[in-house]
């Protein structure tokens, strides 16, 4: 908070985010925002909570209507072409293909992992099973990916689960009605991909449950999200034989999605309030530990991504009409600025290496389609005095 009043007082009084008035309009005549949002499941969501999917799933009925200016220098959104539904998209450090998440193909209706590359068009699939596979990261050097997935894969076991899950959300049941090995069967491990060999290697498999993995330590670490001992979400890193355990930020409140900036020298995390259905964007400064919660319109805000300068961050959020959109804003909190169409729903950012493309997924015509647009950030981010 000092810091962003020492800035606020030896900047001008004005914003440098400029207005746009061209609009893009929806091509389909189908709906541009589903009903229900068939998205992979969150692993932070609690079994007693039956109200957390009805926000992430339906258009939010607490939404402030906000109105955010887009951002100006940025393209059209160029889709992918591919059948079904896909989440998660990454671009490899190469630029030459993206890594994702699929689901409803005649080969298979749960998640599976593939690679799309961008010259041939041509998908390659990763994973086999019958579990949920989700959050892929290429690494920044070698050939290898890094991803979440069910622990106990192709088990029927999962599917007994899974169904007590949807009883628990949906129907009110109670935690407390499960033992702990079915528990465990719902929780994901972290595990590692190699490109080269196809070979799969489990790194976690502790008491909680791991996910959301990001590279850290220029490749030689991972950091990701787990409950391991403890009822709540915190954030920890192993090497890549899975030793090593550090344990980086621990909060009562469920702490997700976390990512280092290229500089290694921030993180940024989402603080998810269960009572009010709500999250934070917190920005740490890793060398004196200072924590900054950025001042945003109330909402459910996921996946933070970093950009290559560790100045801007993108996220999803529902804050401006209820439905999801992505957005991009300073690291203290201003110059907030709309990336996505509002006409369409669009989730789970992620920037290529270059730095100039960003990759989603985004609803239209009954599907998750994949896709990314080219973009400039404002060179500066002058903060008006309150």
């Amino acid at each position: 908070m000092r810091l962003i009043l020492l800035l606020a007082l030896t900047l001008p009084p004005l914003l440098s985010c400029q207005k746009v008035t061209k609009k893009e309009t929806p091509q389909s005549p189908l709906p541009t925002h589903p009903e229900k949002i068939d998205w992979p499941p969150l692993r932070w969501v609690k079994p007693n909570n039956k109200n957390l999917h009805e926000v992430i799933h339906q258009k939010s009925t607490t939404s402030t209507k906000t109105v955010i200016e887009p951002l100006k220098d940025i393209s059209k959104f160029y889709k992918i072409e591919l059948e079904g539904d896909h989440f998660y998209p990454q671009a490899s450090p190469n630029g030459n293909d993206i890594v994702f998440v699929s689901k409803n193909l005649p080969d298979h209706k749960h998640t599976e992992l593939y690679t799309y590359n961008l010259a041939t068009k041509t998908t390659t699939r990763l994973t086999f099973q019958k579990g949920v596979v989700s959050h892929p990261s290429f690494h920044p050097h070698h050939p290898k990916v890094v991803y979440s997935t069910d622990r106990y894969e192709n088990s029927e076991r999962v599917d007994i689960a899974l169904k007590k899950l949807k009883e628990v959300a949906f129907q009110g049941s109670k935690k407390s009605n499960w033992s702990n090995s079915e528990i465990k069967l719902l929780n994901s491990d972290i595990t590692l991909f190699s490109l080269d060999t196809k070979e799969h290697k489990r790194l976690t498999q502790s008491s909680g449950s791991d996910d959301q993995p990001h590279w850290i330590d220029n490749g030689r670490r991972i950091l990701f999200s787990t409950t391991k001992n403890s009822s709540s979400n915190n954030l920890a890193s192993v090497d890549l034989n899975g030793r090593q355990f550090n344990s980086i930020e621990e909060s009562p409140n469920d702490l997700l999605y976390p990512r280092y900036s290229n500089d290694q020298k921030k993180l940024v995390f989402i603080r998810y309030f269960e009572k009010t259905i709500e999250s934070k964007v917190v920005v740490k400064e890793l060398s004196t530990k200072n924590t900054t919660e950025l001042a945003l319109p109330a909402g459910l805000h996921l996946f933070p991504f970093w950009d290559l300068s560790g100045d801007w961050l993108f996220f999803s959020s529902n804050f401006e009409d209820g439905f999801f959109h992505i957005y991009v804003v300073h690291r203290l909190g201003h110059c907030l600025q709309r990336v996505s169409s509002p006409h369409w729903t669009s989730l789970s950012p992620s920037l290529s290496f270059s730095g100039d493309q960003i990759f989603y997924s985004r609803f239209e015509e009954g599907h998750w389609t994949l896709g990314w647009r080219r973009f400039s950030l404002p060179e500066t981010c002058l903060i008006q005095s309150p």
